[in-house]
């Protein structure tokens, strides 16, 4: 007896070697499809989440920047010392910042003397 198997053709190895290369190229791009879909899901998510976020902030500055801050004349001391003109300012710079909606009314007289004398940034 003849324990000797006969050696597959290298014919039907090749066929079989593209048919397993092929559900594998198709298992490969089901994944992909599927890592991307999950990719564009989860932006949309963190999109929705910053833009509620940034909703919330542009609210709580708008508050803080209608605040009314009093100047006094040169040389006498300030009603609004410069924290508070830092406070209201910051909140406005933020609020334009962030780009939010409705704008802003033009900063007030008093604010923009208080922010020439203790040096503080006002975006306009």
């Amino acid at each position: 007896m003849n324990d000797e198997t006969e050696p597959v053709p290298t014919s039907k190895l090749d066929i079989d070697l593209a048919q397993h290369l092929a559900r594998t190229r198709r298992l490969q791009y089901g994944i992909a499809g599927v890592v991307v879909l999950i990719l564009i899901t989860l932006g949309i998510l963190v999109g929705r989440t910053i833009k509620q976020n940034i909703g919330g902030e542009c609210q709580f500055f708008a508050s803080i920047s209608t605040v009314p801050v009093l100047a006094q004349p040169e040389g006498k001391t300030p009603a609004t010392s410069n924290l508070g003109t830092q406070i209201v300012a910051g909140a406005r710079n933020a609020y334009i910042g962030l780009s939010c909606q409705p704008p802003l009314p033009p900063p007030s007289p008093s604010l923009q003397t208080l922010t020439r004398r203790y040096h503080i940034t006002l975006v306009s």
